[in-house]
């Protein structure tokens, strides 16, 4: 279900608010077939310069049918939400060659970071936290 859009004359890309059928969830999506408007779109809606060139695409199997559909009625090839379960992400679809892909972005310490990075800092993150109760136990 999608309703409220915005015209694409204001702003390079069009906005348009959607209810997620899996999941009941109303996200606003920025939509366009260019890229250097989701950019735009990303620094309107969270202050951060993201060079989406550089992105990292994985296939995306789990796209909800809401926003393909959504996607596909405005015949454009990006799709991008910012949400909030919990942590700030940005995600970012797009539609190639009849393949759908995904890259995002998390918040950390107020600064997006992408996806790929974000795992590795995870990791590291639960290395630390490993070695440093490996170090507690040696004390005792």
């Amino acid at each position: 279900m999608n309703f409220l859009s915005t015209p694409k004359d204001n702003k390079g890309y069009i906005e348009e608010l959607i209810i997620l059928d899996e999941t009941k969830e109303l996200l606003k999506y920025s939509l366009s077939n260019n890229l250097d408007d989701i950019e735009i779109a990303i620094f309107d809606r969270t202050g951060q310069d993201i060079d989406l060139d550089r992105a990292y695409w994985r296939f995306n199997n789990s796209l909800s049918t809401s926003v393909k559909h959504l996607m596909n009625s405005h015949n454009v090839n990006y799709g991008m939400t910012v949400c909030d379960n919990g942590k700030k992400s940005i995600v970012i679809n797009v539609h190639a060659n009849g393949r759908w892909l995904i890259t995002g972005y998390d918040e950390y310490k107020s600064e997006y970071i992408n996806w790929e990075t974000m795992e590795k800092i995870w990791l590291l993150e639960k290395c630390v936290k490993y070695f440093n109760s490996e170090d507690d136990d040696d004390t005792e």
